[in-house]
């Protein structure tokens, strides 16, 4: 046998795992008989299967704007495309940071595997604590931050002025603050300081008008306002809504 006018060592009737090239062989019988075959082509791709790509990572943390354009090559297309999480398509946008691997295979058979990573942005996020107002009438909300990562040097602007971190002795009403590093990524968040509806008190006095049960009368308290639990107190001790006459003689 020969494989491109040189011998090739092989005397198998059936050949497996051999290179391309024009093969040659000569069959003889326990006559002498012979019959030579040449001219036997056996191909390969013009190029092995090959997977490149083109990817865009994360611009600023949070934002999951990756994205990625697949162009397979080499083999023999057509071409089969399966991700690990079930597409078989080429190109994606709005992906998050991570790895993504696909398989593809060409029309013989042929497969490649490639993971793609998706690099993440530096970290740049708030961890907001807001404090609601204690009481009617007081000025007494806050606004932290807690702002973690950024590149190199923020800028903080709330949309009423200030352009600190952290706010402080805060009216009720809407709060917007846009914060931004050097590469211009950008965190905007909106916040909203409640102040409870005043504390009213609404007694019901049922007057001890009975005869004979001369300890039938009762306080019952309404209560409006404020920011419930609410603690009551009375002068006698009792903390209940309702006080009734027994309780008060108790005093």
């Amino acid at each position: 046998m020969e494989r491109n006018g040189s011998p090739f060592p092989s005397t198998s009737q059936n050949l497996t795992g051999i290179p391309a090239g024009t093969y040659e062989v000569k069959i003889s019988d326990a006559n002498g008989c012979f019959k030579t075959i040449s001219g036997i082509q056996l191909t390969e791709p013009a190029a092995a299967l090959f997977i490149n790509y083109q990817k865009t990572d994360i611009s600023c943390y949070g934002a999951n704007d990756g994205a990625l354009d697949l162009d397979v090559s080499g083999g023999q297309p057509p071409y089969t495309i399966t991700w690990t999480f079930g597409s078989g398509k080429s190109s994606f946008d709005n992906l998050g940071p991570g790895d993504y691997t696909l398989t593809v295979a060409d029309q013989s058979g042929c497969t490649r595997t490639q993971t793609i990573t998706i690099e993440d942005a530096p970290i740049f996020k708030i961890e907001p604590e807001v404090k609601q107002i204690s009481c009617f009438g007081k000025k007494d909300g806050s606004l932290k931050l807690n702002l973690e990562g950024g590149v190199g040097k923020y800028s903080i602007r709330w949309d009423h002025g200030p352009e600190l971190e952290n706010l402080f002795n805060l009216p009720a009403g809407p709060y917007g603050v846009t914060i931004k590093d050097e590469t211009d990524c950008e965190i905007r968040s909106e916040f909203n300081i409640v102040e409870p509806a005043q504390l009213q008190l609404e007694p019901k006095v049922t007057d001890a008008l009975d005869c004979i049960n001369t300890q039938s009368g009762e306080i019952s308290l309404g209560i409006i306002g404020g920011t419930p639990p609410y603690t009551i107190q009375w002068s006698n001790g009792s903390t209940s809504c309702l006080l009734y006459t027994s309780d008060a003689a108790d005093e």
